[in-house]
């Protein structure tokens, strides 16, 4: 990889030294992403929890049911916009991990 980058024949010249530096600042951007990422995801959870309080709120019925829906749909979104960053991997995983069908299994298991 260092070879591609320091070829002379190339247009643009590249200082050795600094290649390395580069890759650890993408590096580093990348776990950051990731870091983001997994910090929306785990917002995401706590926002779907947060849906079952909203009944016991002390508030109108049109309010409960819009903060209801806002609740949701921040969770859907937050979701859905780490998917990218973390990969199809985690989130075929997590999917799993929170699949009905693997409750029902659980709940066949200890009947």
């Amino acid at each position: 990889m260092i070879d591609d980058i320091t070829n002379t024949d190339s247009p643009i010249l590249v200082n050795p030294q600094e290649v390395p530096v580069r890759m650890e600042r993408r590096r580093f951007r990348l776990q950051r992403f990731r870091r983001i990422a997994i910090f929306s995801v785990v917002m995401s959870c706590i926002l779907y929890v947060m849906i079952p309080v909203v009944p016991f709120l002390s508030i109108g019925r049109e309010e409960k049911a819009s903060l209801a829906l806002g609740l949701f749909i921040a969770s859907e979104v937050t979701f859905w916009a780490a998917a990218p960053f973390l990969g199809k991997e985690f989130i075929t995983k997590f999917r799993q991990w929170f699949s009905p069908k693997k409750w029902l299994t659980l709940v066949k298991r200890i009947k």
